[in-house]
């Protein structure tokens, strides 16, 4: 959602109470001590929580207050959501973060694991820059892009979800 005409990415959802069929109005959701207009979540990347049935596990970009991060909030409805938790912290340019999560988590024994998208480019500008400008502006250039593996212990994980839920 854009809820302004320039910056205040936000996540919003939808329902369908007949399998998909028709859909109801979007709505944004709420994360709990974040106000949309102070920052950017310009994606949700939404999944069943690998250690806690009935919940969903959400990480994002978030970029708030001129900072950066991979965040992570848990759910039981899809629409409310607990207070973000820094993950990974990372460089912002203008609205938007330099690393995005991928989507989907791995659940391994005892550990939990999930990949971030270091450098993604493009992150820099809203158009592609030319050769000169990247010579003129080097702070637009991003070290090489990679994806990087992090692993929790599943019971960390556990412990951080009710919390979060009884902080909901």
């Amino acid at each position: 959602a854009n809820p302004a005409t320039h910056g205040q990415r936000f996540v919003q959802t939808t329902a369908s109470t007949d399998g998909g069929k028709t859909w109801g109005p979007f709505s944004f959701v709420s994360i709990r001590g974040y106000d949309f207009s102070q920052g950017d979540v310009y994606f949700f990347a939404v999944s069943r929580n690998p250690v806690h049935d009935g919940s969903l596990l959400a990480l994002f970009p978030l970029a708030h207050k001129f900072r950066g991060c991979i965040a992570m909030a848990v759910s039981t409805d899809g629409v409310r959501w607990s207070t973000p938790t820094p993950l990974q912290r990372c460089a912002v340019h203008g609205e938007r973060t330099v690393h995005h999560p991928a989507q989907g988590m791995v659940h391994e024994g005892e550990s939990v694991s999930f990949y971030v998208h270091e450098n993604v480019p493009g992150v820099t500008s809203d158009i592609t820059p030319t050769a000169a400008q990247m010579a003129q502006h080097p702070y637009l250039k991003l070290p090489r892009p990679r994806l990087v593996r992090h692993t929790v212990p599943s019971k960390a994980l556990l412990e951080w979800t009710l919390q979060a839920l009884d902080d909901r």
